[in-house]
């Protein structure tokens, strides 16, 4: 499943706010991936954040641009495995966290019990 829109994280350069925990949708569908990772905004943010403030410290800035995540759901809804398929923005650290948060994720079950490959697009824009 490749969901075309676009999760835009316009960032500045201040602290992510507090994370709430939302209902899980209950029909697993590309609205219902939508809808799960929007509820983990402030997990993708506080990634970006800490990338920015490390890369901030090195004298170096991170560029603005897309981020593409592929993951696996299982029959069970969990994210089996994640990774970075290509980004604008180069962080090491950034990805790595993004990655971590992501294997912890659920989503609705998916109905036919086969692996779901996912690939979801974040667009990147840091403000200062």
């Amino acid at each position: 499943m490749i969901l075309p829109t676009l999760l835009t994280l316009a960032v500045t350069q201040t602290a992510p706010g507090p994370a709430g925990a939302a209902p899980l949708p209950a029909v697993f569908s590309a609205e219902s991936v939508q809808q799960v990772i929007e509820s983990h905004r402030a997990d993708i943010e506080g990634c970006l954040q800490d990338s920015i403030s490390e890369r901030t410290a090195e004298g170096k800035a991170l560029r603005n641009g897309p981020v593409v995540v592929r993951f696996v759901l299982n029959s069970k809804g969990r994210v089996k495995a994640a990774s970075i398929k290509r980004s604008v923005p180069r962080s090491k650290e950034f990805h790595h966290c993004l990655v971590q948060h992501i294997l912890t994720w659920t989503f609705p079950k998916p109905g036919d019990g086969k692996l779901h490959p996912i690939e979801y697009p974040f667009n990147v824009q840091i403000q200062k």
